[in-house]
């Protein structure tokens, strides 16, 4: 695929206007969009099947999670689990926001806050919410992220190893 422009066409071989701007603009334009809008774009052509998927900013917002777990918990863990699978390239910025009542999604955001430590994550924003009251404890793989910038917790608690010597660049 070609990264600095999405090119499709339509009817009588005219270009729209959106596919032929910079993918740069097309990527800021998309990353407006939550995250569910902005996948739906795959089904514009085949140019456009992936665009979502390269976005660097991964925005899971309340209204997206609770959407979801309203239909199963389970069924959000799926759909996130699916994101994250198809997703290409660096997560500079990762923000959850999610209501949680079973605790498997605790383990389902370990494997999540991994994946984006993994992938140069430089926002890391966790805001997450148990009925139970219970607080979310970060896994040990954020003391290990050096690309980490900056840092937003809500319900979380940070228990970071004897080791740990801090971020070097938050």
């Amino acid at each position: 695929m070609n990264q600095d422009r999405v090119s499709i066409a339509v009817e009588g071989d005219i270009e729209d206007r959106i596919s032929v701007l910079p993918r740069n603009v097309i990527d800021c334009i998309l990353e407006l969009f939550p995250v569910k809008e902005a996948a739906k774009t795959c089904t514009l052509s085949k140019s456009w099947r992936y665009v979502w998927s390269e976005l660097p900013k991964m925005v899971l917002d309340y209204e997206f999670c609770d959407e979801l777990i309203d239909e199963s918990e389970s069924k959000f863990r799926e759909v996130v689990d699916g994101i994250m699978l198809l997703h290409m390239g660096k997560i500079v910025n990762f923000d959850l926001d999610v209501r949680v009542e079973d605790l498997a999604s605790y383990t389902a955001i370990d494997r999540w806050v991994l994946y984006v430590t993994r992938n140069s994550v430089k926002k890391l924003h966790l805001r997450i919410f148990n009925i139970d009251d219970r607080t979310y404890t970060l896994p040990p793989c954020v003391f290990h992220c050096s690309t980490v910038t900056q840092l937003k917790l809500a319900r979380c608690s940070f228990k970071p190893s004897g080791s740990f010597r801090g971020f070097p660049n938050l």
